[in-house]
């Protein structure tokens, strides 16, 4: 494809998450990565990859932006819109890739009508480190939107296929949250708190009992909110964890690099909704505690 015709796309965000995103968006589209100036000059001094640049400010990208990809922690979701909000159009999706439940209805709210968004949950991996982003297994992404955004939908979907992403489909925003959650759930607060890859918890039985409770949980309050997951079994969970049993997950990279994580935003408002229902949640009351407690003392608070 000639660059000229290339779609030129933006992703906010240069995380572990933001940067292997770009790399595999850049076989078929320009990508600028919007960041900080200090982290934009260590990214230009490192390999050139064709078709992907670091910018720092709006005024680099093109007025015919294809789309926007928000690839910051929840917490910062709002902040990285506010930063990009000049460039809303009608014709200019918003994908939103941070974990977390509620995530799609608390940007929606921002964003409003101005664009059109889709949500995106990757189920695969990525670590920074030094010199590189390495990925663990294949790109596999769960992708969703509102019907009246059924066209930027299909957009997204085409354009991850053609990198060689693995994308499925749920037909409910809530629903595609919910059920990453009951990976995440466990995942991110068992093995950040034993300092594990995710192989922990289905190769160590305590650990595993624990996962279960929590995904048993997770099932309970999901079913107070509407949502039947009797066809998500624990053990097609547990398996899920397994395929990507050498992963770290970001929470605990989070922690072992003193940064705020997100927490708040998976078994936090899990809790919080929880208690709405009245349905009870000792196992991710416990964990969630032990997850706060072991984050860096003076970190910035994260807002679940």
């Amino acid at each position: 494809m000639n660059s000229t015709t290339r779609p030129h796309i933006c992703i906010v965000g240069a995380g572990a998450l933001g940067l292997g995103l770009a790399a595999h968006l850049s076989k078929e589209c320009n990508v600028s990565v919007l960041c900080r100036s200090n982290k934009a000059e260590q990214l230009r001094s490192g390999q050139d990859v064709a078709g992907l640049s670091y910018i720092t400010s709006l005024g680099a990208l093109p007025l015919d932006l294809a789309s926007l990809w928000i690839c910051v922690k929840a917490y910062d979701n709002l902040a990285a819109l506010k930063t990009v909000e000049p460039l809303l159009r009608t014709d200019c999706p918003i994908v939103l890739l941070s974990n977390g439940l509620g995530v799609f209805m608390e940007c929606a709210e921002f964003i409003s009508r101005r664009a059109p968004i889709v949500r995106a949950l990757v189920n695969t991996g990525f670590l920074e480190t030094l010199d590189a982003v390495v990925q663990s297994g294949p790109l596999l992404v769960t992708l969703a939107a509102p019907k009246e955004h059924s066209a930027s939908l299909d957009s997204i979907d085409t354009l991850l296929q053609k990198v060689g992403a693995h994308v499925t489909r749920e037909s409910d925003v809530a629903r595609a949250e919910w059920k990453k959650t009951f990976i995440n759930a466990p995942v991110n607060s068992l093995c950040s708190i034993v300092r594990a890859p995710n192989r922990a918890i289905t190769e160590n039985p305590l650990l595993r009992s624990q996962a279960e409770a929590v995904i048993a949980e997770v099932r309970a309050v999901a079913a107070a909110e509407g949502f039947d997951f009797s066809d998500f079994s624990t053990e097609e969970i547990l398996r899920s964890i397994a395929a990507h049993g050498e992963n770290r997950n970001s929470n605990l990279i989070d922690l072992e690099r003193g940064r705020p994580t997100q927490i708040d935003y998976i078994l936090g408002r899990l809790i919080r909704i929880a208690k709405s229902y009245d349905v009870p949640t000792p196992h991710s009351e416990t964990l969630y505690a032990l997850c706060k407690a072991l984050e860096k003392p003076g970190a910035p608070a994260s807002k679940g």
